[in-house]
């Protein structure tokens, strides 16, 4: 957890705790819980947007005559969800290899 051993985590709780007391070390640990998980969320989100973003400009370079270019994030690379598609979204089966 951000390279911090455990022996720094006991020394940061302690320190806290001697500080804040025992009344108050509860909600600043559920604070600092909900902080780390939506740090974590967003990390994932930012995580996926650039992945996506890469396999359409991966696409992109290896195709640049198509008109449609834009990989659907929710669709999975399969032949049938290629027959399927009405918005005639390039996907990497919709192409023979060279």
């Amino acid at each position: 957890m951000f390279g911090i051993g455990t022996s720094e985590v006991v020394f940061i709780v302690v320190v806290v705790f001697l500080i804040y007391g025992p009344d108050k070390l509860p909600e600043i640990v559920r604070k600092v819980v909900n902080f780390v998980k939506s740090i974590r969320m967003v990390s994932e989100e930012v995580t996926g947007v650039i992945r996506r973003e890469v396999k359409n400009l991966e696409i992109i370079t290896k195709y640049p005559n198509e008109e449609n270019h834009k990989v659907d994030p929710d669709q999975t690379f399969s032949k049938e969800n290629n027959a399927d598609n009405k918005d005639n979204v390039l996907t990497p089966e919709s192409h023979e290899e060279d």
